[in-house]
């Protein structure tokens, strides 16, 4: 009977005894063996930051097409057409009437003139083709097909409609039927600024929801059949590519600069060799604050992106994106979720290097505006730092 009291009251014991103070030699392994450190950081733990022209194709059918020339920025406008295979039979004395149709967004930068000539295109181009083989003008050919010149309004979405030649769309149909050589490939029209244009425009183009909203030329021919009954034909844009040149190429040392159409990033360049490669990074943010001289609408968001060391930044995805959102009262972009994961790695599998890359959020904002942010940043001056806190714990 008494042996099947012992197990209770041993167990009672031992559990007590867990309660009781350690002794003077077990104290010594009793010690918290975490430290929590907090580190506030902002010009050594990010050795450098570069503004660039990233190494990018250029974004086909994005929805919007830029066209203009400003003291700062050029656009050229390139656009090739969906063909059709069947209407070799059709002449030039065939073709009653030729138009080609724009329709622009309510959306401009610089002033109000703008200017522009449409030609063919003769050469190869495609969404690789440097900005400088583009503006060089000598894809094009000599003959002009049409030009244009007006004052728009900013807010104002317009359309126009110009004559285009028989000839062309005759020579495009016997190539897209007939032809089987590398000179019969059909490489569309540029739509070129003049000098005189002071004004960026943005025509609706094509895009991967619709191809209503592009360029197009409409046809009205003649049958040549026994009824010579009038017919027409609508030729919608299959590819459409902006080509924006910087034309000042103003880039300078150290700054912080983001800019859609022209393709601008920038990049910091992080060096956390002072932090142990066993702690563990809990929280931390980065704020970014707008310089005076911006747009007056910036975007609600911008992240930071880390594409890994060795991966191209033109043709991957990140690895790890950061999210910053805008803060209106304090003019900044305050960085947070996701930014633990790329110090950390930085620190256990990076040796403490590490690079993020600043861009836009969305390709919207990327992709069809041009404005410029520019971010205060001067190495000699703390009160243009980039503010950098880090905590971590280590063992």
């Amino acid at each position: 009977m008494n042996r099947f009291w012992f197990f209770p009251l041993l167990l009672v014991f031992i559990l007590f005894s867990c309660n009781d103070n350690p002794t003077e030699v077990g104290t010594e392994f009793l010690q918290d063996s975490i430290n929590i450190s907090s580190v506030l950081i902002s010009d050594s733990v990010i050795i450098s930051v570069e503004s660039y022209y990233y190494s990018s194709p250029q974004e086909r059918n994005t929805g919007a097409l830029f066209v203009g020339n400003t003291d700062d920025f050029k656009s050229v406008g390139m656009i090739r057409f969906d063909v059709p295979v069947n209407k070799t039979d059709i002449r030039v004395e065939d073709i009653i009437e030729c138009t080609i149709h724009f329709d622009f967004n309510n959306y401009t930068l610089g002033n109000n003139t703008l200017s522009f000539q449409i030609r063919e295109v003769l050469n190869r181009w495609n969404v690789d083709t440097d900005v400088d083989d583009i503006l060089n003008g000598n894809l094009f050919s000599n003959d002009l097909i049409a030009e244009w010149t007006d004052e728009i309004q900013v807010e104002d979405s317009f359309n126009i409609t110009l004559p285009f030649p028989a000839e062309i769309i005759v020579d495009w149909f016997r190539k897209m039927g007939e032809g089987v050589n590398i000179q019969d490939t059909i490489w569309g029209i540029g739509i070129i600024p003049n000098e005189q244009s002071n004004v960026i425009a943005s025509l609706k183009a094509l895009s991967n929801e619709t191809r209503e909203n592009g360029t197009y030329i409409d046809i009205k021919y003649k049958n040549n059949d026994t009824t010579e009954s009038i017919d027409s034909l609508r030729m919608y844009s299959a590819e459409e590519v902006s080509f924006v040149k910087d034309k000042k190429n103003n880039l300078a040392e150290n700054s912080i600069v983001l800019q859609g159409g022209a393709r601008i990033h920038s990049k910091f360049s992080f060096d956390l060799t002072n932090i142990p490669k066993l702690a563990a990074i809990n929280n931390s943010d980065i704020t970014l604050f707008l310089d005076d001289i911006n747009e007056n609408d910036p975007p609600d968001s911008l992240s930071l992106n880390y594409f890994g060391d060795d991966r191209e930044e033109r043709i991957h995805t990140p690895i790890i994106r950061i999210m910053g959102q805008y803060d209106k009262e304090n003019k900044c972009y305050i960085f947070k979720t996701g930014l633990n994961a790329a110090l950390n790695y930085f620190v256990r599998n990076n040796n403490g290097i590490g690079e993020l890359v600043l861009t836009y959020s969305n390709t919207d904002r990327e992709n069809n505006k041009i404005e410029r942010l520019n971010f205060l940043y001067d190495p000699l001056d703390k009160h243009k730092h980039i503010k950098l806190k880090i905590y971590y714990s280590k063992m």
